[in-house]
């Protein structure tokens, strides 16, 4: 049996250790939001397109490709009748999307 105070010195080296990569490849809050102002306020933004960073996790926003698994289109439904129940809001997106 490990003793507890092994496991706590591992979550501890693990915690930093994984702050030193957030640190060294992610971005900030602020830079992180990015990606979402662009998406809302590029007047050549479309809906459903993706903003995301350039790389995984850092650069400037950009527009990255949607790509859909097989199988994609049932969790999405799934998704949205959830979402709908839990609202108690029904949204007719066709009808929206028609009317755009």
């Amino acid at each position: 049996m490990v003793s507890r105070g092994i496991q706590a010195k591992t979550g501890e080296v693990r915690q930093r250790f994984f702050l030193f990569l957030a640190r060294r490849s992610g971005m900030s809050a602020a830079d992180g939001a990015l990606s979402q102002l662009r998406a809302a306020t590029d007047p050549a933004a479309k809906g459903g397109e993706f903003y995301g960073p350039l790389f995984v996790n850092s650069g400037p926003p950009v527009r990255k490709p949607v790509v859909r698994r097989l199988g994609m289109d049932k969790a999405i439904a799934a998704l949205w009748e959830v979402s709908e129940r839990e609202t108690g809001i029904a949204i007719d997106v066709r009808a929206a999307a028609a009317a755009a």
